[in-house]
């Protein structure tokens, strides 16, 4: 009996040892986020077995400024970086005559525009703002911040915030900013509507995520 009862014992500590190991090293990995990069990279074996060849669409177009654009201007027009606004007031022209439906940028034009021989900034950003107003489909872009002061004024009557009552209140884990960097008034005043384009990565730096709404102060924005 005696023999059964060490044997028990024994068998009892070894047990109870293993799970006290098998509970640190559980604690270990989940602080130093070792689940979270295998659920991440899970998730990324994941999606590419079920991937599918992107479909063609016609109805988004990406109008993109790369820099053969900004040698081509420069070398052969003299026009360097950055451009006029008034380049992009012609490109919302042409747009919205060709038939969009929305003009979204994914430029901040938080300053004036700068003052050229041919051309002053105030001057450049009126352009740019008439063509804004006349299409009234053009969104801009804002940058949520939290290093910037808290107590910067926020427009009220620009088209960017939710109702209070809104669904999405019920959201966790909500991204939240102290304050904003907006596009200058005469811009943002005269948009269809403003959007964050915030994005942050996992902490392995790819982007998996990305939120349909987020908190600037006390209020929730798109």
């Amino acid at each position: 009996v005696a023999t059964v009862m060490d044997e028990s014992r024994r068998l009892f500590l070894q047990e109870l040892v293993l799970t006290a190991l098998l509970f640190a090293l559980s604690v270990i990995l989940s602080v130093s986020g070792a689940f979270d990069l295998f659920n991440w990279k899970l998730h990324d074996t994941i999606v590419a077995w079920h991937r599918r060849i992107p479909e063609h669409r016609d109805n988004v177009v990406f109008v993109c400024i790369d820099q053969k654009s900004i040698d081509t201007f420069s070398n052969e027009l003299a026009i360097g970086w950055p451009w006029p606004r008034e380049f992009h007031g012609r490109v919302v022209d042409y747009l919205s005559k060709s038939g969009a439906r929305a003009i979204v940028f994914d430029v901040i034009f938080s300053e004036q525009d700068i003052d050229r021989d041919e051309l002053t900034g105030s001057s450049s950003d009126d352009n740019f703002a008439r063509a804004i107003e006349s299409s009234g489909i053009t969104y801009l872009s804002v940058a949520g911040e939290n290093s910037g002061f808290p107590g910067k004024k926020i427009p009220a009557d620009y088209r960017f915030f939710l109702s209070a009552e809104t669904p999405f209140s019920s959201l966790k884990d909500t991204p939240g900013y102290r304050t904003a960097l907006f596009p200058v008034e005469r811009l943002a005043s005269v948009s269809h509507g403003l959007g964050l384009v915030n994005m942050d990565p996992e902490n392995d730096g790819i982007h998996r995520r990305y939120p349909i709404v987020s908190k600037l102060g006390d209020a929730y924005v798109p």
